[in-house]
């Protein structure tokens, strides 16, 4: 037989304190973030903000189930966490990704030193008869053959063939004055 008072007992001991039923049920929740985040250190953060959450809905609300409320909040901050970590991965990336990157064109020092080189190339082949020049960079630019080159040139094979040995000559003697990576 029930009297009208249980109704009141049962609803005192269902809408007891919030945070003391999250004390009491700790291990059940974190296993309930943990299957979800599937990470201590995700669980105990979920764990950490679902307890802030309940804080300041314990004034607000008025629970008939907290112990089903409590699993709700956790779950739902499980689920909000993964996503967040879901959303900043693919949009930050891992931290193991960028560390060995390289920059897209290189590295500046590397940059300014083949530019350097390029440089000095370009005075040494400065240096040269016109069509000694032009003989070495069909040759080695354009990768022409000796025979193209001759016909281009209108001059015979054997002289492209010193032309180009001239060339690589001067370049040589200013091997010196390039740096090498």
């Amino acid at each position: 037989m029930s009297y009208p008072d249980d109704k009141v007992v049962e609803d005192a001991v269902e809408t007891s304190d919030l945070t003391e039923i999250f004390v009491t049920h700790r291990p059940r929740l974190r296993r309930i973030a943990l299957a979800i985040v599937q990470n201590a250190q995700g669980a105990d953060d979920v764990l950490q903000d679902a307890y802030l959450k309940l804080l300041g809905a314990q004034t607000a609300l008025v629970v008939h189930q907290p112990l089903a409320y409590c699993c709700q909040i956790v779950r739902n901050m499980a689920r909000d966490h993964l996503r967040r970590q879901t959303f900043e991965v693919g949009l930050l990336g891992e931290e193991e990704e960028g560390q060995y990157a390289h920059a897209a064109y290189g590295q500046p020092e590397l940059q300014a030193m083949r530019r350097q080189n390029l440089v000095i190339l370009n005075n040494a082949l400065g240096a040269v008869p016109v069509r000694t020049r032009i003989a070495y960079e069909m040759y080695i630019v354009r990768g022409m053959t000796q025979r193209d080159i001759s016909k281009a040139l209108a001059v015979s094979v054997g002289l492209v063939n010193a032309l180009i040995a001239e060339a690589a000559d001067v370049l040589t003697r200013h091997r010196h004055l390039m740096a090498w990576d």
